[in-house]
């Protein structure tokens, strides 16, 4: 093939590709490059640049077969490659090839996967074929990598090594297209046809490669939109998804996928921009969207307590329904009245007289039942209580005049609880004293600020033929924050002052590192504690008296990633771990050590910096009670390397994470060993009671011996893992929820004594 062959060959690959990839010519020239060079190519970009639809327009228009591995951090070399299964039907073992076996491979998110998969692509980036159990088997002449990783959110992933990345020809940067190229975007197609399939003789379809010019092997995409003026708007929905550093708004594909969507035409106008910058004033034709878009900017949960308030300063008139009574008493005249229509053929003016008489009655009980405004609802006021208890909350309804006006009768209440809070839906106000009260028993199973913000009241009419439903505003404030009642009660000081006793109250004060006091020197102590400069200074011996050193750095580490919001034993795990940690911070701070507390999940999220004394204590539990329940996963690596690089000094380092077994537990293992090397490392975690009860449970059938076997394996690759940290020197605490506080504070005492910081 001649130059000028090969350069129209070059364009009309590109042509093809062009109807699904627009604004990206020079990426596709470099990618066609790469290519007939017979290299592989990496791309990087944000979301939603066409990095995938490249790979697979690319592979259509050539023609070949094209498959794609979506990496992940679970994948496995063997996935990649395939592997020897043994066929029990032939007694032989079968190849079962991967997905490398292809023309065109699509290693999507590569940098997401391990490095024990990544080096999988080694071989056969370089050689073309790959060795599986000692057999090499070739891949094809025609073998071209595609691979594809993100420049942002890195946490969790694994980047590349030099020796992969010189397997690479090109890493080409895909940034967001042209201005000038954007309005033909949305009229891109949303979704390729069907791929390509091969003859029935093997061989592949004819495309722009080779083969039959008239067939162009591109696939076949849904006929472009009309184009609309509303196109090029003055503020362009996702226009701030151009931020060089921090993405906002929305991507390309997300601006096509909210024009191609059926209603978008006030969508299209609609303007996204970082709130942070001063816009200019949208001119009237620019309606706001009926729908708002979601920047790509999390920004967590949102507080109920700083929440908007119902601008409503009325509830609205009572509403009236049927009471049963009225029911039955309207289905007893019904059926009389049919009764006297067919068998006894009467005139209808006794059954018109029942039903008139029934009217008056209703109307006369709804004008002597007072209505909703003749009432108020008292109802308690802030409150705060520790997660996991319980309080008592009063309603009152009385009359709007004390002692005067009609009284209320008996009521019945409904509240909405909000998430976090567990109460009973609807309740009983029973009538005492003029008013009617009831005593509502809530639990807190959350941290947070909620609000009761409305209650729902039902009473009956006076001749109990109507229900009178009135909804009256409720300035009930519930605040829950972590339970400090082993600290309240004096339980942890008792502790101290138990353990402290004896043997470990001589430690402290005899034994220890730091000088405390000179005493007389009296027959029967130890001839070593004699300072005999001060001895000869004072004319008669002296002994030194010891104690042990205070101003210790502890830290208090916790874990919030998602791990951490399972319930174990109604709350979750972050909310025990919070309240043994700041049990650990009192003691601390009472032994005269110095407390701080470090939060992380994906990334560090928190550092208060050790300090000492009662208000370092409320500072320490206001900012445990701020953190917030996360659903993301945690990197391990980047908080225990942030965190060593913030300590300056030798401290105790108490880490309050979990696991689920010996796989996503081996980063943590390794992490905590390295943080091991230059200080006091503990490690806590909650013992699951439940994996307990299933292994002592008695099966009934397979299912419960299957739950137990697998209880049992989890249990035991738990033991594993605790048995490492242990081997390598860290304090290992694993109990049942009620039990770690105690066994925390225990193993804090210990540490002290022995003088290990």
């Amino acid at each position: 093939m001649t130059l000028d062959e090969l350069r129209a060959l070059r364009d009309r690959i590109a042509a093809e590709i062009e109807k699904a990839v627009q604004g990206q010519a020079a990426v596709v020239e470099l990618l066609l490059v790469s290519l007939f060079a017979r290299g592989h190519c990496l791309l990087e970009g944000p979301p939603g640049t066409a990095k995938t639809l490249l790979a697979q327009s690319l592979a259509a228009a050539l023609s070949l077969h094209f498959k794609r591995i979506q990496f992940t951090p679970d994948l496995m070399p063997g996935d990649v490659i395939g592997s020897n299964i043994y066929d029990f039907g032939s007694r032989q073992f079968e190849l079962v090839k991967g997905p490398i076996f292809t023309d065109i491979l699509l290693s999507d998110e590569i940098n997401r996967a391990p490095p024990k998969t990544q080096a999988a692509l080694l071989q056969v980036m370089n050689e073309r074929r790959v060795t599986i159990d000692g057999t090499d088997h070739s891949v094809g002449e025609v073998f071209f990598v595609v691979a594809t990783q993100n420049p942002i959110e890195q946490q969790g992933t694994y980047p590349l090594p030099e020796a992969q990345l010189d397997r690479f020809l090109f890493k080409l940067d895909i940034g967001f297209p042209e201005e000038e190229a954007e309005p033909r975007h949305p009229e891109a197609p949303c979704r390729p046809a069907a791929r390509p399939r091969r003859a029935q003789g093997g061989d592949r379809a004819d495309g722009w490669a080779g083969g039959d010019s008239r067939r162009p092997a591109a696939r076949r995409f849904h006929p472009p939109r009309r184009r609309d003026p509303a196109l090029r708007p003055r503020a362009r929905p996702g226009d701030a998804g151009r931020c060089r550093h921090r993405l906002w708004g929305l991507h390309p594909g997300g601006r096509r996928a909210l024009r191609c969507r059926p209603g978008a035409g006030c969508a299209r106008r609609a303007r996204l921009c970082d709130p942070r910058r001063r816009q200019a004033p949208v001119p009237a034709d620019h309606a706001p969207p009926h729908r708002p878009v979601a920047h790509r900017r999390d920004r967590g949960p949102q507080p109920r307590f700083g929440s908007r308030r119902n601008p409503r300063t009325d509830t609205g008139p009572a509403l009236m329904r049927p009471s049963r009574r009225l029911l039955a008493i309207a289905s007893l005249i019904a059926l009389l009245s049919l009764g006297l229509v067919v068998f006894a053929d009467e005139p209808a003016g006794p059954i018109q007289a029942m039903w008139g008489i029934l009217a008056v009655l209703v109307v006369a009980d709804v004008v002597l039942t007072p209505g909703r405004r003749r009432f108020v609802l008292e109802a308690p006021a802030t409150r705060e209580l520790f997660v996991g208890e319980t309080a008592e909350l009063e309603f009152r309804l009385r009359p709007a005049r004390e002692g005067r006006g009609p009284q209320p009768g008996s009521a019945m209440a409904r509240i909405a609880w909000p998430s976090g809070l567990d109460g009973p839906p609807q309740f009983v106000l029973l009538p005492g004293g003029g008013d009617c009260r009831a005593t509502v028993t809530v639990r807190a199973g959350r941290r947070g600020h909620f609000a009761v913000d409305e209650v729902a009241v039902m009473r009956s009419s006076r001749f109990k033929l109507v229900d009178l439903v009135a909804a009256y505003r409720c300035s009930t404030r519930l605040v829950v924050v972590p339970n400090v009642r082993a600290i309240t009660s004096g339980e942890i000081d008792v502790q101290i002052a138990t353990e402290a006793f004896g043997s470990r109250a001589s430690l402290m004060r005899g034994e220890g590192s730091e000088f405390h006091q000179l005493r007389d020197f009296v027959s029967g102590m130890d001839s070593r504690t004699i300072d005999y400069k001060r001895s000869a200074r004072h004319g008669a011996l002296v002994a030194r008296e010891m104690r042990a050193e205070k101003n210790h750095n502890v830290v208090l580490a916790l874990d919030n990633g998602h791990l951490m919001r399972e319930e174990i034993a109604g709350l979750p795990k972050i909310d025990h771990m919070i309240n043994s940690a700041l049990a650990l911070g009192w003691a601390g701070i009472q032994g005269g050590d110095l407390v701080g507390l470090y939060a992380f999940d994906a990334r560090p999220r928190l550092y208060l910096p050790p300090r000492g004394g009662r208000p370092a204590f409320a500072q320490l539990r206001s900012k445990a009670a701020d953190l917030s329940y996360r659903a993301i996963e945690t990197n391990h690596t980047l908080a225990m390397t942030h965190l060593g690089q913030k300590l300056s000094r030798r401290c105790l380092v108490v880490v309050f994470s979990d696991f689920v077994d010996t796989t996503t537990a081996e980063l943590l293992v390794e992490n905590v060993e390295v943080l091991n090397r230059h200080h006091v490392v503990a490690f806590v975690s909650i013992r699951d009671p439940l994996l307990q009860a299933y292994q002592r449970r008695a099966a009934g059938d397979l299912g419960e011996v299957a739950a137990a076997v697998a209880a049992a394996g989890l249990d035991r690759e738990r033991r594993l893992v605790l048995d490492r940290l242990a081997r390598l020197g860290v304090f290992v605490v694993d109990a049942e929820p009620g039990g770690i506080t105690a066994r925390l504070v225990s193993t804090y005492l210990n540490i002290k004594a022995r003088e290990l910081i």
